[in-house]
């Protein structure tokens, strides 16, 4: 019984607690009913076909993320979604909760500040992304997976083989779900490696690190090569997996567009100020870290700028030059750590250590509010009211019943109800995404139980000069719907 309630104390309790913080951050995706993008898409394919959309996600490499798309054949309308996004707060937890233990056994931080800087990791911009948007729920328990192989392969002084194998397989399992979260194993090393006053590990231990993360990638790209051509007689490369050929033209991209975004840390607000004072801060890190441990050496500070491509290194190995904030789960969270690591050092140095904690509690009370806002903002308001509007227009449609054919006109990305439009995630119209309209009007359309539903058997999406002119068709005009909607 005392082992028992020594695991309740050090795991189910804060774990708990986590639980219910996020739940309360982000209780307007728990509360409204909204979908967003590819989230009717696979609530229309969970209820008709699935196989298709599931045999893209394997072509992505994808194949454990393929699998828990299947969640999505209990949806059967868009108020279920709740779920699933309750399903990502949970993982969210879970990953902030094994994080703040990492953070207690490999660095001396305060505790306080591990508390709180482990919560702040789920408050930033990919979290709030994962916790708003239930295609990407799953996104979050890919981070907590690589964070517990990197625990898995540190237990131990110097890594054994059974851990090792341990490592690599769940290593291998959160790559296969969401590539760029995966990387949180970096940020789980780089805490380990820079956060302490302690030498670095040995060499063999660091290059075992290394060659479990090179094994995993080399089984995930083994995955997207010979899964397809094994579950499908008909596939294709998708366009995202082409590997990269102009590397100078992706550095500047990687430094002038996801640095400047990741290192607006909560925000979501494009502001080159806070990007600015961002990086000076975390730049004076160096020196104080330097300054204030005897291990912070020259190995160190080639580790903390090596770790930064790392931690965006599925991004970097394609072509394809899109960076989403549900990308940059690991980027952002080691520019967090650095942040902190200079706020922590810099005081101490000053000799201010009584301020780390106040300080930081500043950080942990910014970020929640931020958080908070962005979810409510970007995605239940502005989602909400699209879903609404949409659900008026067909009430209001008088010819539905006679159509035997649907012709959709999409939104404008720019007709969003919230100001903060990013990366096509916060604040973007669902109907401004060609493959969304046919899908949200069927699931609307079903709700109802519409008998109307099997008769419609075409739904073409285009722009409003090339609607057909026949009677039996019903034009959807988006644009107008969510431009009238402004007006009003």
């Amino acid at each position: 019984m005392t082992t028992l309630n020594k695991y309740i104390k050090k795991n189910v309790i804060p774990y708990a607690a986590y639980l219910t913080f996020f739940i309360v951050i982000y209780i307007s995706v728990i509360t409204t009913v909204y979908g967003f993008s590819d989230d009717y898409a696979n609530i229309k394919d969970g209820q008709t076909q699935i196989l298709p959309i599931t045999k893209m996600i394997i072509q992505g490499g994808r194949p454990v993320y393929a699998l828990l798309n299947y969640a999505f054949t209990l949806t059967h309308d868009v108020s279920d979604l709740v779920w699933i996004r309750l399903f990502g707060i949970a993982g969210i937890a879970a990953l902030c909760t094994l994080f703040m233990k990492h953070l207690k056994e490999a660095t001396d931080l305060p505790s306080p500040v591990c508390i709180m800087l482990a919560a702040c990791i789920g408050l930033m911009p990919p979290f709030q992304v994962y916790a708003a948007w239930a295609t990407t729920s799953f996104f979050a328990w890919s981070a907590f997976l690589a964070g517990l192989s990197f625990r898995l392969l540190c237990r131990q002084a110097e890594p054994n083989w059974k851990n090792s194998l341990g490592a690599l397989i769940l290593l291998s399992l959160a790559i296969c779900t969401y590539q760029p979260s995966a990387m949180m194993y970096w940020v789980f090393a780089g805490t380990t490696w820079l956060a302490s006053d302690r030498p670095l590990p040995s060499l063999k231990s660091i290059f075992v690190t290394c060659a479990i993360m090179g094994g995993a990638l080399v089984i995930d790209f083994a995955a997207t090569k010979i899964l397809p051509p094994l579950l499908f007689h008909d596939f294709h490369s998708l366009p995202r997996t082409a590997l990269v050929s102009n590397i100078g033209k992706k550095c500047t991209w990687f430094v002038s567009k996801v640095m400047r975004c990741a290192l607006n840390l909560a925000s979501v607000k494009e502001n080159l100020a806070v990007s600015i004072f961002s990086f000076l801060f975390i730049s004076s890190g160096l020196y104080f870290c330097k300054k204030n441990s005897q291990y912070f050496d020259t190995k160190k500070i080639c580790i903390w700028f090596i770790l930064i491509p790392l931690t965006y290194l599925p991004n970097l190995l394609v072509k394809e030059c899109i960076a989403p904030y549900r990308s940059q789960a690991a980027l952002t969270s080691l520019m967090l750590l650095y942040f902190t690591l200079a706020l922590c050092r810099g005081l101490h140095v000053n000799r201010r250590s009584n301020l780390i904690t106040p300080c930081m509690g500043l950080v942990f009370i910014v970020c929640s509010y931020t958080a908070y806002s962005n979810v409510k903002n970007g995605f239940a308001f502005q989602q909400s009211t699209e879903l609404k509007l949409a659900s008026e227009y067909l009430s209001q449609t008088d010819n539905l019943s006679n159509s035997s054919s649907l012709y959709f006109v999409t939104s404008k990305q720019e007709q969003t109800f919230t100001p903060s439009f990013r990366y096509h995630e916060f604040g973007l119209p669902s109907t401004s995404q060609e493959w969304v309209p046919a899908s949200m009007i069927w699931i609307l359309l079903n709700t109802r139980h519409s008998p109307n539903i099997v008769k419609l058997k075409t739904a073409r999406v285009g722009p409003l000069a090339d609607a057909p002119k026949q009677p039996d068709v019903t034009i959807v005009n988006f644009e107008q719907i969510l431009r009238n909607a402004h007006l009003h």
